[in-house]
């Protein structure tokens, strides 16, 4: 939980909300508007998470921002070998279970890794094969000897050129929600739980 944080639309900047005690906020968005939330606060990474469109009469809730303290990050980038281009976006995103979808926060907590392993995942249109994908072990480390997810489902790509892509995953027994990122310099887009590429149930 972070107390504090700043959150904002990036289309409507004027829309603002800061962090309670317990972490939450929340924003009103303009009916029908695609929004990229995003976050900051002292010691952590801008990040972004674009795959939202407000209907009149249904809020949207579970839009947890998961940021990451500015030491992970470059931990994770000496991980996987890279020095972040500031010319250039980092896109993050988890391969989970359905089931997280709907939990309030304690519960999602208390779930325990809720990842799919055995996924493939992939940017469209295509990066060059140094930007990744690059899969997190079940220890949440990135590893880039891997070639498929793990329970943690993480999943990051690194350097991406500036433009909209499309995220997809795959699986032999789970199907999965694409979403649409923007990618812009200098930015991080981590599209965490329960969004992101969400298992979808028949």
């Amino acid at each position: 939980v972070i107390e504090g944080a700043t959150v904002w639309l990036a289309e409507f900047p004027e829309v603002t909300a800061t962090s309670g005690a317990d972490g939450f906020y929340e924003l009103a968005i303009p009916i029908g508007a695609p929004v990229v939330v995003m976050t900051t606060a002292p010691g952590y990474t801008v990040q972004a998470h674009r795959q939202f469109v407000a209907v009149e009469g249904e809020p949207i809730e579970d839009v947890k921002l998961q940021m990451v303290p500015t030491m992970v990050f470059d931990y994770f980038a000496s991980a996987v070998g890279v020095a972040p281009d500031p010319e250039r976006c980092q896109i993050a995103t988890t391969v989970h279970v359905a089931e997280i979808l709907g939990m309030d926060y304690e519960t999602f907590r208390a779930f325990g890794a809720h990842g799919i392993a055995g996924a493939t995942a992939w940017l469209e249109p295509a990066v060059d094969a140094e930007s990744g994908p690059v899969y997190f072990t079940a220890s949440t480390i990135p590893d880039r000897s891997l070639t498929e997810t793990t329970v943690d489902g993480g999943v990051v790509w690194v350097n991406v050129p500036p433009g909209t892509y499309t995220v997809y995953a795959s699986h032999a027994d789970h199907e999965f929600q694409s979403f649409t990122v923007v990618c812009e310099s200098g930015g991080f887009v981590n599209a965490g739980p329960p969004w992101g590429l969400r298992e979808l149930v028949p």
